[in-house]
């Protein structure tokens, strides 16, 4: 069930995996718990990103791995807008 903290993202090329086909990935709005604890690791390493980004949905960091670059990049997207929703305009 979607939670008001949940976007839902189609994907443009679904994927087939042990449980059927995704078509979309639910992602949520990360806590600050998983906020520290990412914000301790080297999140310029793309490995690292996306086993953030999987603990945000109901995918796996080893399902990740099927997504088409494009699709990843919908979920990057998202994760970044939900980093600047509700800032005040002209601050980064």
């Amino acid at each position: 069930m979607k939670t008001e903290s949940e976007t839902t993202v189609t994907l443009d090329d679904p994927v087939t995996l042990g449980r059927g086909v995704v078509a979309e990935v639910a992602v949520k709005r990360p806590t600050m718990r998983q906020e520290l604890e990412f914000a301790k690791k080297d999140m310029t390493s793309l490995e690292t990103e996306m086993k953030y980004i999987a603990k945000l949905t109901d995918m796996t960091f080893d399902e990740m791995h099927h997504l088409d670059p494009d699709d990843y990049r919908k979920l990057q997207d998202l994760y970044i807008r939900f980093h600047q929703r509700d800032k005040p305009e002209g601050t980064a």
